[in-house]
């Protein structure tokens, strides 16, 4: 749009606008003026067309006086006598009356002052005239009435009345024609007004059209730009699935081999090299994710889910996610949960992990020496949510401060030489931003240059009911610590086209003693298919001549199967899940393959089959192992170090508490048993160890509950050897 013609509208209807106003308000005072003229003329009319009855009844009486009076002087009859009484009567009180009106002007009202003295005048002497008067006296009203001042007065009293009609209607007259005058005014004023009132509609109209037309120009462009970058976002959309495909793929066998290596003797250096070759394929997987969140949340496809999980939980596996690193750097770790903060809350339990993983990663990245804390304390509550306050500090070298606000920003680092030094994307900080935001939170850093840096994030979560949590957090299937059990009897068709891959999935299936086919298209799997049985399908998404989509559609719809399928891709973009589930796929697997979850996958979607080959033995009395597999995904390295770590920790804590019982010394017997729960809820957090434990914290200082403090210790004495020994079977199994 030009903008030199941009502002012409504007004008065109200020000054309409302007015009119509002044318009308005002239016709409207021409309107009051008019209005206030009628009234007036109105009024006017009124007194005049009343003083004319009052002139015309005033002649009359004054010619009625007279005529009496002369019957009266002549006859002297009574009812003469009585009419004269009665007319002057009248006249007086006419004369009040015309005296008391609101005359126009003041000559007017001097000329009605003047008839009202004349009336006066000639009633005057026959006030005095009685019935019985003497002949005398009535003789000389009589020649008074005949005499010529008499009648002067009469002819005065006429010219006068008649000169006040005369300038009444003259007044009158000329009230009428400034009425006429002005009512044309008004009438020619508003003609103008219309006209210029439709002349400003049609402009105005006109404008609005043209600028209608602009806008439907306007939103047709639009709708075309929104078409265009709908097809540009499905461009992009499929080259990160296809880069993520052709890059997984490759990630995916050489974490696969990578992990099948580590399982075969090597020489000491052989295990470092496998380290390294595992550790920069984790390095190139995580660069990976980074750029596919970031796709998942430009995208709006993120979801949040909404299940009750343990705080103390997430954190322990915080600290056992980072174990090594932490070791390897001699970094102190520590995770303090205020005694405020529900014990279970309502959230993406996921989410709030990769937030905490990204910033602890980050810290550790930039920490060489000294400690990591996660704090999390109570901001405020009500009866169903908690807003719960995040800080992870650490003492590494700090942010500069003119970076503090611009740290979130993706790709931004502290430093230009931070890539080149620690690594990174620079989209971690942009992740934990967005992922916090979304949940309707807020993120700060604090940092002291130098001396290490803090991020306080805050999140609202709802709160949770213990018996929803362990109903909901309840493992639906089982699997094995020290390695995965045989599977044999279990017949898996692997769609899959990529040779390596290929060779990669039959040394695990070996390993598992699964009997396995491949099928390099989805055409070769529906074939497979019809010609024997499986009980389990592992379908690769991506595959030429029919992809996994359209051969899952075909299995369920054409095949009339219900075999179970569980979906194989390196597209790990916003929707991919819902997409599988819509067809009728089971589950999902992302590449790189973690055997772990395979594993669970298998023996999740083939119970029946599963549990006829495998008979696990029942969970342990005081450790739960099923538990622990579920939180550390079956790593047995993790769970035995926790093991024993836990086999050298829990007795010297049992000893310090069992003295503090023996010195009944009751708030270092409920620190300890604080701290004891901490450590028992790591091996089991449905342990009833944790029962005796609660009771003895909750304790008073009385008798009686010491009586229970020492019955508790007793019991935990008890099971003492019990739980050690459980726990050693495991690490030296």
């Amino acid at each position: 749009m030009n903008k030199k013609t941009t502002p012409l509208p504007f004008v065109l209807i200020v000054g309409f606008s302007m015009i119509v106003m002044l318009t308005v308000v002239i016709a409207q005072y021409h309107s009051q003026n008019g209005i206030l003229q009628l009234k007036n003329g109105n009024a006017q009319a009124l007194i005049t067309f009343q003083v004319d009855n009052l002139l015309d009844e005033i002649i009359n009486e004054i010619y009625v006086v007279e005529e009496e009076a002369k019957k009266l002087a002549v006859s002297g009859n009574k009812e003469q006598y009585n009419n004269i009484e009665q007319t002057i009567k009248k006249l007086q009180k006419e004369n009040e009356n015309i005296e008391q009106l609101n005359m126009p002007d003041d000559t007017s009202k001097k000329i009605i002052h003047n008839l009202t003295s004349l009336v006066t005048k000639k009633i005057e002497p026959l006030k005095s005239l009685q019935f019985n008067s003497p002949d005398t006296e009535k003789n000389n009203i009589l020649a008074w009435l005949t005499s010529v001042q008499a009648k002067q007065l009469t002819d005065s009293i006429y010219v006068t009345a008649l000169k006040i009609k005369i300038d009444l209607e003259s007044n009158l007259q000329n009230t009428i024609i400034k009425n006429e005058t002005l009512t044309i005014t008004v009438l020619s004023f508003s003609r103008i007004l219309g006209f210029i009132s439709i002349a400003a509609i049609a402009i105005l109209a006109s404008i609005i059209i043209s600028r209608l037309v602009q806008y439907f120009k306007l939103i047709k462009a639009l709708e075309n730009a929104k078409i265009q970058a709908e097809k540009l976002s499905d461009i992009k959309e499929q080259f990160l699935a296809n880069m993520s495909h052709e890059i997984r793929t490759p990630v995916n066998s050489v974490l696969g081999f990578t992990n099948l290596l580590e399982k075969t003797a090597m020489k000491e250096d052989q295990v470092q090299f496998v380290g390294l070759i595992k550790t920069a394929g984790k390095n190139l997987l995580n660069i990976i994710n980074d750029i596919l969140d970031i796709s998942k949340i430009e995208s709006g496809m993120l979801h949040f889910d909404k299940n009750a999980f343990n705080l103390q939980e997430l954190c322990y596996s915080v600290e056992m996610m980072f174990y090594h690193q932490f070791a390897e750097q001699q970094l102190f770790f520590d995770c303090v949960i205020n005694d405020t903060v529900p014990k279970l809350i309502v959230g993406d339990k996921e989410r709030l992990m990769q937030i905490f993983t990204n910033l602890v990663n980050n810290a550790i990245k930039f920490t060489k020496y000294g400690e990591i804390t996660i704090t999390i304390s109570l901001l405020s509550k009500t009866d169903k949510t908690a807003r719960l306050n995040f800080s992870v500090k650490d003492t590494g070298i700090g942010i500069m401060p003119d970076k503090l606000e611009s740290i979130f920003e993706r790709f931004e680092q502290a430093e230009a030489s931070t890539t080149r030094n620690y690594g990174g994307t620079g989209l971690g900080l942009s992740i934990v931003k967005n992922l916090v935001n979304m949940q309707g939170g807020s993120i700060t850093a604090k940092s002291d240059y130098g001396h290490g840096a803090e991020f306080i994030f805050e999140i609202e979560f709802g709160i949770g009911k213990e018996e929803e949590f362990y109903n909901n957090d309840k493992p639906t299937f089982v699997a094995v610590m020290s390695r995965h059990k045989s599977l044999h009897g279990i017949k898996v068709l692997a769609a899959e086209d990529n040779k390596m891959n290929q060779k990669l999935l039959a040394y695990i299936f070996e390993e598992w003693e699964i009997t396995y086919e491949f099928a390099e298209t989805g055409k070769q799997c529906l074939e497979k298919l019809t010609t024997a049985n499986f009980d389990l399908v592992l379908m690769d998404i991506q595959m030429p001549e029919m992809d996994g989509y359209e051969a899952a559609d075909k299995i369920r719809k054409q095949l009339n199967s219900s075999i179970p399928i569980i979906a194989m891709t390196a597209n790990v973009l916003p929707g991919e899940k819902e997409k599988c589930k819509k067809i009728g796929i089971n589950d999902y697997i992302s590449k790189p393959l973690n055997e772990q979850i395979l594993y669970d996958l298998i023996t999740k979607n083939l119970p029946v089959v599963f549990n006829s080959v495998n008979k696990l033995p029942a969970s342990p009395l005081l450790i739960n192992l099923p538990y622990l597999n579920k939180i550390y995904r079956g790593n047995m390295l993790f769970i035995k170090d926790i093991l024993q770590q836990f086999s050298t920790q829990y007795p010297i804590e049992l000893a310090d508490l069992e003295k503090a019982v023996s010195d009944r010394d009751l708030p270092v017997v409920k620190s300890r048993c604080h701290h004891i729960k901490t450590t028992i809820s790591t091996i089991n957090i449905q342990s009833f160890i944790l029962d005796h434990l609660d009771a003895m914290e909750n304790s008073e200082n009385t008798p009686s509950d010491w009586e229970i403090i020492q019955h508790k210790m007793n019991m935990l004495l008890h099971f003492k050897d019990e739980l050690l020994k459980e726990a050693s079977n495991i690490v030296y199994s």
